[in-house]
């Protein structure tokens, strides 16, 4: 089970990332021999009235369009499944033009299975992407100040090998990723952002019951940026994770995973402040029906904090609810609160997110969705205090 927080989600809102989800993407698609073709596309109308993320008074707001198609080509065996995929986004702003983009992602994946006991993979992943303006280096007044966003080449490759099937007494996990992002416009300030990041992390599940285990883990994550401040300031980091907990799948109701744990952030500079001190990630989905789904998601953990402080501390907690009120028509309803602390400035902020949506299945190629989203940020620093609500009306087609 894939364990994120409310700032997962809430960063995929924010961004105003639009493509079509997992209804699109469990679609048949094109038999090409043994292969499988899936063609994707979604088309959004929205209004957001604070595109820069900006306080009370200095908002922007404004209808936008997304275009957001795809393709994905798998070739799968009995043992094996290949898969590439290339999608793409892009955003216009009736009334902010400055916030227009177009992105896009080629991801190219490897799962094997040579045995029962046994299971590895590898991807790779080349992006073209942007900061919003707001978000990143960008927030408060600057959001208002630059004229084009950040945008950027994030390029990616990892893999993971199993040992140990499901339902045994013990069972290994091992995990490695490796990313290098680059920024290609505002190169004045954008330059000292560019950063490789490295992680390595192994988990042993022991079974105490016949669909329960604990688990114990280590990790380790190294930050490196290419260039240092005029100063001579580094934000070189290692990270280091240690930590136990439960996974369980008890039954068709109830699944979830909990770590808890110690991590230790130590910057190459001596001046800087570390982290030293808990962390946790949780992941639990309740179905009390065959059609309604509860999942609750919680985090702590460190992140760049991109020239304010010497790291973010953040921890959130958020729940959603998804129920089928028949087998075309659901709804979704979001809720998640969260801080962000800037050591060790004085800055810390809390935000409070909901969101709900409603999905209607046309037929076996299309989906309707509208929806409405608000955020709203206060921090002991008023200029990065902001409200925003965001209105969506997607169709999401697939073949």
């Amino acid at each position: 089970m894939q364990i994120s927080g409310m700032k997962s989600l809430v960063l995929i809102m924010l961004l105003g990332s639009v493509s079509p989800g997992a209804w699109a993407q469990d679609q048949d698609g094109i038999s090409l021999g043994q292969m499988n073709l899936l063609l994707t596309a979604g088309l959004t109308w929205g209004h957001d009235d604070n595109v820069t993320f900006a306080q009370a008074g200095k908002e922007i707001d404004s209808n936008f369009y997304v275009f957001s198609p795809g393709i994905r080509l798998e070739a799968p065996s009995n043992r094996s499944l290949f898969a590439l995929q290339l999608s793409g986004e892009k955003g216009e702003y009736d009334d902010s033009p400055a916030d227009d983009y177009s992105d896009w992602t080629l991801r190219g994946s490897w799962d094997f299975d040579p045995s029962s006991r046994t299971s590895m993979g590898l991807f790779g992943e080349m992006q073209e992407g942007h900061d919003r303006r707001g978000q990143g280096r960008s927030q408060g007044d600057l959001g208002l100040a630059i004229f084009d966003a950040d945008e950027y080449d994030l390029d990616s490759f990892g893999g993971y090998f199993t040992y140990g099937a499901i339902g045994s007494r013990g069972r290994l996990e091992l995990e490695a990723a490796f990313s290098d992002r680059q920024y290609t416009n505002n190169r004045d300030i954008t330059q000292f952002l560019d950063r490789d990041q490295n992680r390595l992390e192994g988990t042993f599940f022991v079974r105490i019951r016949p669909k329960t285990s604990l688990l114990f883990g280590l990790g380790k994550s190294e930050i490196d940026y290419a260039r240092r401040f005029t100063d001579g300031t580094s934000f070189d980091s290692d990270e280091k994770r240690y930590f136990f907990g439960v996974t369980w799948d008890v039954s068709a109701r109830t699944s979830g995973r909990i770590d808890i744990g110690k991590l230790e952030k130590d910057f190459v500079d001596p001046l800087k402040t570390g982290y030293d001190d808990d962390f946790y990630r949780v992941g639990i989905d309740w179905q009390p029906r065959t059609y309604s789904t509860f999942n609750l998601s919680a985090l702590k953990q460190t992140t760049e904090a991109q020239f304010l402080g010497d790291y973010v501390l953040r921890e959130d907690i958020s729940l959603s609810w998804t129920h089928y009120w028949s087998d075309r028509f659901n709804t979704i309803l979001e809720l998640g609160t969260g801080d962000d602390s800037y050591e060790p400035t004085s800055r810390s902020d809390d935000i409070d997110y909901w969101g709900i949506e409603a999905r209607w299945q046309l037929n076996s190629h299309f989906q309707l969705g509208v929806g409405f989203h608000d955020f709203q940020r206060s921090s002991e620093i008023a200029e990065f205090d902001y409200d925003r609500g965001v209105w969506l009306l997607t169709l999401e087609g697939s073949l």
